[in-house]
Parts: C-alpha cells; sequence; structure tokens
C-alpha cells in the first residue's frame, strides 16, 4: 500500500476515528486502525466491538492498493507531533511495517498488523430507512436527550435513545424510568422512509457521534 496525504487531513481524520479505539482491552489488534486504500479512496476503520467508525477519505494521491491495521497510539503521537502542512508518505513493508516520509525529510518507521487481523466491520442494512440531518440539529437532540438515560445495563433498553422515523420528522425519546424527554423535529425535507419503526441508540454511541460531526455536516 502506498498513498500522500496531508498531516492536517489526517490529524482531522484520526481524531474522529481513534474515538471508539479501547484504552484496554483483551485483543490487542482493537487498538489498531485499519486504513485501506482503493484507488485514489482510503478508508479508515476502528471498532470496540460494540461501537464502530468508517471514515472515507476520497480524494488521497493513491499509489498502490493495500491495507494494513496501524496502532492508533503511535500513529496518533507522530501525526500530533508534526508541523501543519506536510505532506506524509505512507508506503508498507510487508504486512506488518509501515514508514511514514515527509516531504521535509522527516522518516517514521512503526510495527503493524496484517488487515486480516482486523475485525470484519458488519455493513449497514437497511439504508432506504433513515432520515438525512443537519449535524447541528443532531447534535442539540443528542444534547437534550442524553441526561435522561438509564446507566443500568439490566435495563438496556433505557440505556440509549429511541429514534422514531416518519415522513419530514423525527422523533426522540430517552428515559432513566424517573426522568422522560421527547423531542419531535419537523420539517425534515430529506426524509427517506415513511416507517414508523424505531431504533435505540446506545448513549455512549451518541456521545461519539456528537464529538466527530460538524455543525455544517448532513447525518
Amino acid at each position: 500500500m502506498k498513498f500522500s496525504i496531508s498531516s492536517d487531513r489526517l490529524k482531522e481524520a484520526l481524531a474522529k476515528v481513534s474515538t471508539v479505539v479501547p484504552s484496554k482491552t483483551t485483543l490487542p489488534i482493537l487498538q489498531d486502525i485499519l486504513f485501506e486504500l482503493n484507488g485514489n479512496t482510503l478508508t479508515l476503520t476502528a471498532t470496540d466491538l460494540e461501537i464502530s467508525v468508517r471514515m472515507t477519505l476520497d480524494p488521497v494521491d493513491g499509489e498502490e492498493d493495500g491495507a494494513i491495521a496501524i496502532p492508533e497510539d503511535k500513529l496518533t503521537s507522530v501525526v500530533k507531533a508534526l508541523p501543519e502542512g506536510l505532506l506524509l508518505r505512507f508506503e508498507t513493508l510487508d504486512s506488518d511495517r509501515v514508514v511514514i516520509t515527509t516531504n521535509k525529510g522527516g522518516e517514521y518507521k512503526m510495527s503493524a498488523e496484517p488487515s486480516e487481523s482486523f475485525p470484519s466491520i458488519p455493513e449497514m442494512i437497511g439504508a432506504d430507512s433513515g432520515i438525512e440531518i443537519n449535524g447541528e440539529i443532531l447534535k442539540d437532540i443528542i444534547e437534550d436527550t442524553v441526561f435522561a438515560t438509564s446507566k443500568e445495563e439490566l435495563r438496556p433498553a433505557t440505556t440509549g435513545v429511541l429514534f422514531q422515523f416518519k415522513e419530514n420528522e423525527l422523533i426522540a425519546v430517552a428515559t432513566d424510568g424517573y426522568r422522560l424527554v421527547k423531542i419531535t423535529r419537523k420539517g425534515l425535507d430529506k426524509a427517506k422512509t415513511n416507517s414508523s419503526d424505531g431504533v435505540i441508540v446506545p448513549a455512549k454511541t451518541l456521545q461519539i457521534i456528537a464529538k466527530s460531526i460538524e455543525d455544517e455536516d448532513t447525518c
């Protein structure tokens, strides 16, 4: 795998993807970020087996397709220490090493893991069900509901927020058994479904989403 990307762009992507990387785990591979290059499209994936984050960067300057899992902590420490505006070139050596060079003559080598060792991430199903929503609105909904969720894992249904989708409308409900919050957002003109079926999203997942999206994003 060989590709080039700006340090600023990679730093921003790592900050979002690394939110799910566990600090402690019995599976060390979960502390890696999977890099996959297909043409000029670079995909970064991280998971703790409960929550997964996948980010696509397109385009990058791709030279040779491939995939490798790179330790998040080592990569983040290197990228954070770099000055802004650098061009980084990644090149894998065999399946367990990666070399990062900069356009200013810097070179960094680190161990890695074969991509086959990284857990497979289920593909999203039901893509026709959902609503496109502005990032700022979604963050407001999360902030207004997550506080009312329960931390009692014996009642998993109350540890998340129920999202119900109707035509041009989103309803979010949260309760811990003592408090109840219901938020209704109408006028969402990019609704993709007429179904009233709902889905419960864990509070932990929503908090990660809120940290990862920008106000101008479409979710």
